[in-house]
């Protein structure tokens, strides 16, 4: 699918000069498909299927008067970072590292199940005086990563804007 979001009015020789921004957004085919089944084999008839980022950023909903904004969405399998700039999604990056590493890093010290890993991951998290900060030890380096990453992604993005675009504000 794709939108238009912006079309530089060729009558304007100002404006003329100004790119076209299209929002295209890909998924697998079949991944759709499975969807709609399930979706029809209930009864039910999809009016619209969107990806987790644009429903979160409608969700969000920032406007072309709110300041440049990264929001981090930390998921098991995925960690991604979209950037909107005067209201407008301008750059989406996804990593396969996030929440599970934090699962399989409590697994690992800890010879804990997936089950006990999840549940001390969500007691104690990246707190430091709990539990002795064995399991802030543990994660540490894991959210590092992330937070290296989230980095990365926001120096990506300055160079890819020359710097005009500086990121004022994160969600996550």
């Amino acid at each position: 699918e794709y939108e238009v979001l912006y079309k530089p009015d060729d009558s304007n020789a100002a404006l003329a000069e100004q790119s076209m921004r299209v929002l295209l957004i890909g998924t697998r085919k079949q991944l759709n498909n499975n969807l709609v089944e399930r979706f029809r084999d209930n009864g039910s008839e999809p009016f619209l299927l969107e990806t987790k980022t644009v429903s979160l950023l409608r969700q969000v909903g920032l406007g072309e008067t709110d300041p440049t904004t990264m929001i981090v969405q930390i998921g098991a399998s995925a960690m991604t970072i979209a950037v909107v700039h005067r209201g407008e999604l301008s750059f989406v990056l996804s990593y396969p590292e996030a929440g599970d590493f934090m699962t399989k890093a409590l697994v690992t010290c800890f010879s804990l199940s997936e089950e006990n890993a999840e549940s001390y991951k969500s007691t104690y998290g990246l707190l430091p005086d709990q539990a002795d900060g064995k399991i802030f030890n543990a994660l540490k380096p894991v959210a590092e990563m992330l937070v290296g990453n989230i980095r990365n992604a926001a120096s990506f993005y300055a160079s890819k804007t020359n710097n005009q675009a500086r990121i004022e504000q994160v969600i996550l």
